[in-house]
């Protein structure tokens, strides 16, 4: 008795908990996966030859890719029947949801425009919402010999889910007559006409489609009219839209700041002064006096190396500052002292930072930080005694035209058609043409070392870099085609060159002085002597790599040792 009973409430309990159950899955709502349920669009062809178009997309949302809103893609550029690329403008005038206004944004991309409808932040409960777009859009007819027409995507080819219906109208200009329509359905370039189509009251034609678009797949009609209805472009209008879809505003930006900079650079190479003319050069038995071994190669080169360092420390041995010990191939430094109206003050500095504390110095790494306090202060003292005088620096000129290269690079990232994407591309082809341009650099020079000293280390280094400029050249063919993709070609070819004339341009304004030019002259004469006698290579000649010996009263010529 008490174990039927027991069987009896067990099964009150099973059909209260079974009929709990079939009211809550009777109270949710039965989500059917997303999808456009009716896509209906009206085109009005306006007398400019522009479109006023208004679509109006019944969609379900769940949730899974209807998150805030819809996503419309229209497409921007696309090649004609000629092979020529045409831009078409594009204007949006209202969006609406659910016959209210929507907040909506636009965003490029290198051949479409995409819509966002909706409100960032804010997710879309789970059902049924209609959205209406209205743009304005215009190169989108043709013109023939006989009529004009269009030929129109009405739904596109790139939604994500089915399209249960679409229809369309076309709204002709007043008084033309419909010549010839025509219609596909299908994936892109299918031939399938699975639609209806027909005239309304007002005698313009409409478009249905009978069966369900699947995601990929889009519907496309064709409507002709007789001439005379539409503005057709003039010539004039022809030629400026061929020019800008071939010429975007990319190149043009690129072209306009290549040509600013230019002109500025021009100016400012010829407002700074005449550029020095080079004297005779005379044979010269002597350097130039007042100036050492080290401050004429600083001189001659415009710039400090590590040969003046070894001409520097030559000339201190031959001072009596120092003197120089080689032992089974390590060389050391030993202090000594000389009356010190020897030596100049310069000289008294720079043995101070070789000898701080000990009176020998070992030329080897771990010595390091006493070297590298030598060296900073010899080019300090080289600078603070060249500076202005001897040859001057225009290097503010040269920052003024890396602004302007700056302001020309934002501009045409600023109006490119997807500004992300070529911000980066822009940004990795013009670090990559400059390093393309300083490979290129690296191997003619080591080719010219080795053509000069016919050392192997040049020939090996030459071959090395050789290397890594058929690497950099290898990836900026592979990466052009993405550049063409963000930028254009043009513009990418002004980007390439434009680093070339910021170096070409500062070489240029890095002219001498009059006096620079005066001892220019006088050390290529010393130079030419040398070469002619053949009697030794002193701080100025590039074919010994590892000693500079300079010609001073009381120092030896030969290839020895120092």
């Amino acid at each position: 008795m008490t174990f039927r009973i027991f069987r009896i409430l067990l099964l009150f309990v099973l059909a209260g908990l079974i009929s709990g159950a079939v009211r809550s899955w009777a109270d949710e709502p039965i989500l059917t996966p997303e999808r456009i349920l009716s896509f209906k669009s009206e085109i009005e062809i306006q007398t400019d030859a522009s479109l006023l178009v208004t679509e109006t997309i019944t969609v379900t949302a769940t949730g899974e890719k209807i998150i805030h809103g819809l996503l419309r893609e229209f497409p921007i550029s696309y090649r004609s029947i000629e092979g020529r690329n045409i831009q078409v403008g594009f204007e949006i005038k209202k969006a609406l949801c659910n016959g209210q206004p929507e907040p909506f944004r636009l965003e490029r991309t290198a051949k479409s425009i995409l819509i966002f409808v909706g409100r960032t932040g804010v997710m879309l409960t789970p059902g049924v919402y209609t959205y209406a777009l209205t743009y304005r859009t215009d190169r989108q007819l043709g013109f023939f010999s006989q009529y004009d027409a269009l030929y129109w995507n009405v739904t596109g080819t790139n939604w994500p889910f089915r399209i249960e219906k679409a229809s369309v109208r076309v709204v002709l200009p007043p008084g033309a007559k419909v010549l010839q329509t025509e219609g596909y359905t299908g994936a892109f370039g299918s031939q399938e006409a699975d639609y209806l189509k027909g005239m309304d009251e007002q005698l313009q034609p409409i478009f249905t489609t009978t069966r369900v678009l699947t995601p990929g797949e889009g519907f496309t009609i064709a409507v002709a009219w007789p001439k005379g209805y539409v503005q057709v472009p003039s010539a004039r209008e022809k030629f400026l839209q061929s020019l800008q879809d071939q010429i975007p505003n990319t190149a043009l930006t690129a072209a306009a700041t290549l040509l600013i900079l230019f002109i500025y650079f021009f100016t400012i190479s010829k407002l700074v002064g005449p550029r020095p003319s080079p004297g005779t050069i005379i044979p010269s038995f002597y350097p130039p006096q007042n100036l050492s071994a080290g401050e004429l190669r600083f001189l001659w080169n415009r710039g400090y190396d590590a040969k003046i360092m070894t001409a520097t420390v030559v000339q201190l041995a031959v001072q009596g500052v120092l003197t120089i010990e080689e032992k089974k191939g390590k060389y050391f430094l030993h202090k000594t002292e000389p009356p010190s109206s020897v030596i100049s003050p310069e000289a008294q500095a720079l043995a101070a930072k070789f000898f701080p504390t000990a009176p020998s110095l070992e030329l080897h790494s771990r010595n390091h930080a006493q070297l590298e306090s030598a060296v900073s202060l010899l080019k300090h003292q080289l600078k603070s005694k060249f500076k202005n005088l001897y040859f001057k620096s225009y290097r503010q000129f040269v920052a003024i035209g890396a602004g302007i290269s700056l302001v020309g690079f934002t501009a045409m990232v600023l109006l490119a058609n997807d500004a992300v994407n070529a911000l980066g591309m822009a940004a990795l082809w013009v670090f990559w043409s400059c390093i393309m341009l300083l490979m290129l650099a690296l191997t003619l020079q080591q080719f010219k070392d080795f053509f000069t000293t016919f050392k192997p280390t040049p020939f090996f280094m030459g071959l090395f870099s050789s290397a890594l400029l058929a690497f950099t050249f290898w990836f900026a063919v592979n990466f052009y085609p993405r550049i063409n993709e963000a930028l254009s070609p043009a513009a990418a070819a002004v980007w390439f060159f434009i680093p070339i004339l910021h170096v070409f341009f500062y070489r240029r304004l890095k002219f001498p002085t009059a006096l620079e030019q005066k001892y220019l002259d006088q050390i290529a004469g010393f130079k030419l002597y040398l070469s002619t006698t053949r009697l030794c290579h002193n701080c100025l000649n590039e074919r010994n790599e590892h000693h500079i010996i300079s010609p001073l009263p009381g120092v030896s010529c030969g290839r020895g040792r120092g």
